[in-house]
This record gives C-alpha cells, sequence and structure tokens, in this order.
C-alpha cells in the first residue's frame, strides 16, 4: 500500500464500517451436491454444471435476496461461450466508442451461458441464460485479456419475469472517465436535490473471457430507465411514465425523435412532443416562454436539475451539447430531461474538456428560460436554493463517503487489501474532493455574477 493510500485510509477509517464479520471467502470450483434427480434415467452421477465456474449456487435465481443498487459488493460473474464473445465483441473491431457498440433495444441477440450473482452474505444464485451486450461510447470497450467493457444486461430476455433482485436491466460501467467517483457522486447529488436520477451502487464484475477465472473487477452498477424506474419515481415523474425516448438533438423536432430509440412505454404516440413541441416555437423569445410551455413541460423538476448540472460541471449533456438526452414523458402530460452521462464531471474527464459548465446552454429550453427574465430569475433563485441544500450536505463528505465504501468493500475471493481501491483512484479522490470541497464557494461567487447581467 502506498503512503499516500495509507493516510488516505488511516483518515477515512471513522467512515468505514466497524462491523467484525470476517471476509467472506468462497473454494473455487466447490463441490456440487448431487441429488437422485441429477443422476438421470442412467442411473450415472450427472456431470457436475460448475465445475468450471468459480462459485456453486445455493439457491435459485427467484430466491436470491440480492439488492443489487441499494448494496455494495455484489458479485456478478459471466459465463459466456466464445462465439458470443466474438459477436459481442464485433461492433468494436474499429476502436469502439463514437457509435461503436450500441445498445439495440429488443435484445442483442446474446445471451450468457450463466450468470451468478453473489450477495455480500454469500448467497449465490444462477441466473443461467440473460441478455448480454456491450455498450458505451468514449467508456466502451471490448471484451478481450486486456481491456474491460461496461455491460448492460436483460434479466428476462430469455426468462420471462426474471428478475435481478427488483430489476430487470443493469448497467454494469467500467470506471472509464470518472464513473467511480464521479458518477456516484454526481447521481447522489441529482437525487438529493429531488431530481429523479438512476441508483448506482459498487459490485464485483468476473467472467470467462478474461483469463484468469479468479479475477474480479471492481464496477459501478447503475439502474437503467426502464419501468422499475419509472414506478419508483412515479411521484417525481407525473405519476410514472408514458415514456421514455434517448436520441439526441433538440426533442422540438419531431420528426427526428419519432425514431429516437424507446427506452420505455409506448413511443408511437408523438401527441405530446408535438405539443410541446408546438408550445416552444410559439413562445420562444417571449417573456412567457415558461409559462406557455408549463402545461407540457416540469419546470421545476428541470431548475433544479439545471443547477446541479451546472454546479457540478455535468456538461456533455442536453442543456450544454443536445447529447445524450433521455426525455420522459410522465403521465401528467409533462417532459423531463432525466440526468446521463453523469461520468462526465468535475472537470475530470478529458482532460478537463468539459469545465467552468455555465448554468445556460444553447439547447432552446434553457436558451428560452435566459430569454424570459422570470423564468430566468426563478432559475437563479432555485439554484440559491440547491447551493444551500448542497453545502448542507458537507459536499467534501459525499467523496469521503465512496472512498470508504471502496476501500471497505470485500471480494468472495482472491486477494484485494485495499478493496475496490486502484492506484488511478488516489489522483481521482484527490481531484474530486478538492472540487466538491470549493465548489460552494465559487458557486456563489458566479451565482452572484449572473445576479449582476453576466451569462
Amino acid at each position: 500500500m502506498s503512503p499516500a493510500r495509507q493516510s488516505l485510509l488511516l483518515a477515512l477509517i471513522p467512515l468505514m464500517s466497524t462491523a467484525c464479520a470476517d471476509t467472506i471467502v468462497y473454494e473455487i470450483n466447490n463441490t456440487y451436491v448431487l441429488t437422485e434427480a441429477d443422476e438421470g434415467d442412467t442411473g450415472e452421477p450427472a456431470v457436475d454444471p460448475y465445475a468450471d465456474l468459480p462459485a456453486t449456487p445455493t439457491m435459485s435465481a427467484n430466491q436470491l435476496p440480492a439488492d443489487v443498487l441499494g448494496q455494495d459488493d455484489n458479485t456478478w460473474w459471466l459465463n459466456v461461450s466464445e462465439s458470443v464473445v466474438s459477436t459481442l465483441n464485433e461492433p468494436w473491431t474499429g476502436g469502439g466508442g463514437y457509435g461503436y457498440g450500441q445498445y439495440e433495444v429488443g435484445g442483442s441477440g446474446s445471451g450468457t451461458e450463466n450468470l451468478l450473482i453473489i450477495t455480500p452474505a454469500g448467497q449465490v444464485a444462477d441466473y443461467g441464460a440473460v441478455g448480454i451486450n456491450l455498450i458505451g461510447q468514449t467508456s466502451g470497450a471490448p471484451w478481450t485479456t486486456s481491456t474491460i467493457p461496461n455491460f448492460r444486461l436483460d434479466a428476462d430476455e430469455y426468462v420471462d419475469g426474471q428478475r435481478f433482485g427488483e430489476v430487470e436491466h443493469i448497467r454494469l460501467n467500467n470506471a472509464g472517465v470518472g464513473t467511480m467517483f464521479g458518477e456516484a457522486s454526481s447521481l447522489a447529488v441529482f437525487r438529493a436535490m429531488g431530481v429523479p436520477a438512476a441508483r448506482t451502487a459498487y459490485a464485483w464484475v468476473g467472467g470467462s473471457a478474461w483469463e484468469d477465472d479468479e479475477l474480479l473487477v471492481p464496477m459501478l452498477a447503475r439502474e437503467v430507465y426502464k419501468r422499475e424506474f419509472c414506478e419508483d419515481n412515479a411521484d417525481l415523474l407525473g405519476g410514472g411514465c408514458k415514456n421514455i425516448r434517448e436520441s439526441t438533438g433538440e426533442f422540438t423536432n419531431v420528426a427526428s425523435w419519432a425514431v429516437a430509440e424507446c427506452d420505455y412505454g409506448d413511443c408511437e404516440d408523438l401527441s405530446g412532443l408535438t405539443l410541446l413541441s408546438n408550445a416552444v416555437k410559439e413562445n420562444m423569445r417571449t417573456q412567457t416562454f415558461d409559462e406557455g410551455t408549463e402545461p407540457f413541460f416540469d419546470w421545476p423538476m428541470f431548475h433544479r436539475s439545471a443547477c446541479v448540472h451546472w454546479l457540478l460541471w455535468v456538461g456533455d449533456d442536453y442543456i450544454h451539447n443536445l447529447n445524450n438526452v433521455v426525455l420522459a414523458e410522465g403521465e401528467d402530460g409533462r417532459f423531463r430531461v432525466l440526468p446521463y452521462s453523469t461520468d462526465v464531471t468535475a472537470g475530470y474527464a478529458f482532460s478537463g474538456t468539459y469545465i467552468n459548465t455555465p448554468l445556460f446552454g444553447g439547447a432552446m429550453m434553457s436558451k428560452g428560460c435566459q430569454l424570459d427574465e422570470g423564468c430566468r430569475e426563478t432559475q437563479l433563485d432555485t439554484c440559491e436554493q440547491v447551493l444551500d441544500e448542497f453545502e448542507a450536505m458537507d459536499p467534501a463528505s459525499i467523496i469521503d463517503d465512496l472512498a470508504a465504501r471502496m476501500l471497505d468493500a470485500q471480494a468472495p475471493w482472491g486477494e484485494h487489501p485495499d478493496g475496490m481501491w486502484r492506484e488511478p483512484d488516489d489522483e481521482a479522490y484527490e481531484h474530486f474532493r478538492a472540487f466538491y470541497e470549493g465548489r460552494v464557494e465559487t458557486a456563489r461567487a458566479e451565482l452572484e455574477l449572473m445576479r449582476g447581467g453576466a451569462k
């Protein structure tokens, strides 16, 4: 352990778990217990289906009490055939990213042979065949012996009604860009500010495409914007979701969004989107922009979300880049832009490309509000409230808590003396902690300038 990490560990000890539980240790390829039913018609012992896997199930998938988004240290072990790995990697042969390897709604056509989930308590279940794909753009990668991809898993693509605990879909992010600190912290702040946003948890991931069957990689398990998300956040989403669409560009371009990726619900009905588009165009560059669009757009939610984007420098988004746009249509007829690509935050990613993210951007909803004096004033007032709430959270402690969780992590096997902590996390921790610790002061100064007329 490096001296810097040792000092960090000592500083974080008060935040870490003080439970006296022993590390869970599994016997690799432990003995499979055969029953009479396993012997088959010949009376010969059946072949152990788990002989080549790192753990043997202790219960069925529908019995496993897995909390994959509310608890750290769940382990995901993916057994995938060589042919499926080849299929998964094919879109990434050009280097990946920038449109390669995109997730296809309706199933990837590729499935696992086994998916073991191991809870922190040591329970093991085999989910068998689940839908698997590799996704991502700049953070994407193929699954090889030397690279770590982002996984997207669908629990019931092959087994109707199957769930990972309570969720059907999950994304396992490879910690590229700034995921372990950046995405986990930013999504936590969005949720704390009352903005519907994905949940996350730290997880261990292993699989057959890596040479070492015992290799476990720290990853971030992240919620996917689907049915369960809509149900859990119904009170923030106008009673639930009619649909969730994902694309780029202005959603007021209805023709373009008619072919957007449909993440959930009925996306063929464009009547609501048409009403919003017409209202935006009719009220753009007027002093009634927010009032004229309010029947179709959740302005209070947008104001709070925009404040967090500005506060945390989340800039590869709808407001500033017309990118990574996830649009939810609520049962109340109003639309809401959901936080996405939130790993690009705090100026850490891409050598600081996204820094000093402004409050107002070039997107029509943001620009229209900026030009409407009343809407602009409401936006600034909202950010004042958000800043107060953010300061009350003790921002530096958000990063300290994540660091403690990573250092406190316990894998089911292997040597992990620093938990999920890796050498690059030293620099990432220092960067994010300094940013969070100083952001309230700099943000208040920026807000004061904006009240004085600065853009």
